[in-house]
């Protein structure tokens, strides 16, 4: 059967202007009656649908015409045709992603000013949270103010020796592969990894450990580290001023780094925590002097209080702020993140998978080994919390997820919900945890699995702080 292009605009939904568009630009072929009028057969219409959904959902004419001159020439090209289509296809489900983030924010916007979602909307299609889908490469699409990140980021830190040993090359190797899969948010710090031998200050060997990465891939990533946490974190050295903000450390902290990572410029610079001897707006001033000198990019802070956070940010715009949000640990949402989400500040939360308790990996005897058997959670409640891990695997279970891919997906639900952007940096020394945490980005929940994960708030035994040291690991303000 023939079809006038009348008709087939009718059906494709298209105006006879951009039918007679690929016409033109020799995608299709199509033929003409004695009359001199446009024809189009059933095998033309089908390709022309595919043309127009494909340029549609973001695919340019070049690519697309390079798809049409490799299935002209015939089979042999099948295997080049397949990767035109799975790169496609990354593409789209990286926009859906986008898409559905930015409608949970706009519910939660309605929701807010006293209005009402609309119910009845279609359902996202759930066959995108496919296991299988959900461990492919991502796109580096979200913001921490201006700064394009991956939705997932690195942490460095579980490389060095907080978590018990691994080589530079294990390390590195590590590192290559999260980078190939789409990871390109590496954070790092001046003070992690294990000091030398009589050394004084910050250890800086895991920034020296990035170094020959980075020498083979820094255009690759976006790179973000810290300074300002001068003192022995274990307490050991309890004489010792613990941080350090005064403009002329700052200056001499970003050199260092700069110097033992091997680069001109850092992409994320945070001040580590907030030094109760330095107004923040000190601090912040000669950060942004850094910036105006070509050596950092953009300014972050750690673990500071939502009016702390205020001050900074009216000296210059924070890109971003970094303190421990997970399943159980959720104190900053009660006035840290509405307040990034006020000012535009985007969110890195660490310590996402609750150190791995809440991956359902670690055993007893694995934490007793490092610092994380020192805190109550860990330590002396450990069996109490066993059925926080519970819910996350119950969750995990219906949709054929991790219990990582759960408790990452809910974070990126929660910072969505409070409409902020926010980037997970897990860590992790096998190549192959680094990739499972990818499959977070396309995991959708449920209101009924936000609801069970929320419960855990409640349920949780145990601070997350050192128990004969509580100023390590986090500030422990508001």
């Amino acid at each position: 059967m023939e079809l006038s292009i009348s008709d087939v605009c009718e059906l494709l939904d298209i105006t006879a202007h951009t039918a007679r568009y690929y016409e033109r630009a020799g995608l299709i072929e199509v033929a003409r009656s004695r009359s001199g009028h446009r024809t189009y057969d059933q095998a033309t219409v089908a390709r022309l649908d595919f043309l127009v959904r494909m340029r549609t959902s973001g695919m340019g004419i070049s690519e697309l015409r390079r798809y049409v001159d490799l299935v002209r020439a015939g089979e042999a090209t099948t295997g080049q045709r397949l990767q035109i289509m799975l790169d496609q296809r990354e593409r789209i489900v990286s926009q859906l992603h986008e898409l559905e983030l930015a409608l949970t924010t706009t519910d939660y916007k309605i929701a807010k000013y006293g209005g009402v979602p609309d119910d009845n909307r279609p359902p996202a299609n759930t066959s995108l949270s496919s296991h299988h889908l959900r461990r492919r490469p991502i796109m580096t699409t979200t913001h921490l103010g201006d700064l394009a990140v991956s939705p997932i980021g690195f942490g460095c830190m579980a490389l060095s020796h907080v978590y018990g040993g691994t080589t530079d090359d294990a390390a590195r190797a590590t590192l290559g592969a999260a980078v190939d899969a789409g990871i390109t948010f590496l954070d790092t710090s001046d003070v992690y990894g294990k000091p030398r031998e009589g050394a004084t200050g910050p250890a800086g060997t895991n920034e020296e450990m990035l170094a020959p990465f980075l020498a083979k891939r820094r255009d690759e990533v976006q790179l973000a580290t810290k300074f300002g946490i001068t003192a022995p974190r274990d307490g050991t050295d309890a004489s010792a001023k613990r941080t350090d903000g005064r403009p002329e450390y700052a200056r001499s902290a970003c050199d260092a780094s700069l110097a033992r990572l091997g680069v001109d410029t850092i992409d994320l610079y945070y001040h580590h925590r907030p030094d109760p001897d330095v107004p923040i707006e000190e601090t912040v001033g000669a950060m942004t002097e850094l910036i105006e000198a070509g050596k950092i990019r953009h300014i972050g802070l750690s673990e500071v209080t939502s009016e702390e956070l205020r001050r900074a940010h009216a000296v210059h715009p924070i890109a971003a702020l970094q303190s421990e949000w997970s399943l159980w640990s959720r104190d900053v949402e009660d006035r840290v993140v509405p307040a990034c989400a006020e000012l535009g500040v985007g969110f890195v939360p660490y310590s996402p998978l609750g150190r791995g308790f809440l991956t359902g990996t670690l055993t007893k005897e694995q934490v007793a080994g490092d610092f994380r058997g020192g805190t109550s959670r860990m330590g002396e409640a450990w069996d109490a919390n066993q059925k926080i891990v519970y819910l996350v695997a119950e969750v995990a279970r219906r949709h054929d997820a991790t219990n990582a891919q759960v408790a990452l997906a809910w974070l990126l639900h929660r910072a969505a919900q409070m409409g902020v952007s926010a980037v997970p940096i897990p860590g992790s020394r096998k190549p192959e945890r680094a990739l499972e945490n990818l499959g977070a980005v396309d995991l959708r929940l449920d209101a009924d699995d936000m609801t069970q994960l929320d419960s855990i708030r409640s349920l949780v035994e145990g601070s997350r702080n050192i128990v004969n040291n509580p100023t390590w690991i986090s500030s422990g303000r508001e």
